[in-house]
């Protein structure tokens, strides 16, 4: 379990380092989405627990539960 942690972390990592460098391209509010989508670094650390099947899973995850936040 301990060797896919890191692998995993940088999967993780690396597609949101994507997407907030092509967020940098756009004309969008940008501190709100680098917000949400940095909500998913919060989550990297409970995949240690469960496989990841997809790099996005955990940019959806946290854009759930960013939502579930200011609904409540």
């Amino acid at each position: 379990m301990g060797r896919t942690t890191p692998s995993t972390r940088m999967v993780i990592e690396d597609e949101i380092n994507r997407l907030l460098k092509i967020l940098e391209y756009t004309n969008e509010d940008k501190d709100k989405a680098k917000e949400i989508i940095k909500e998913a670094y919060d989550l990297v650390s409970y995949y240690q627990f469960e496989t990841l099947s997809d790099p996005l899973e955990p940019i959806v995850l946290g854009l759930i539960l960013y939502i579930a936040k200011r609904c409540s």
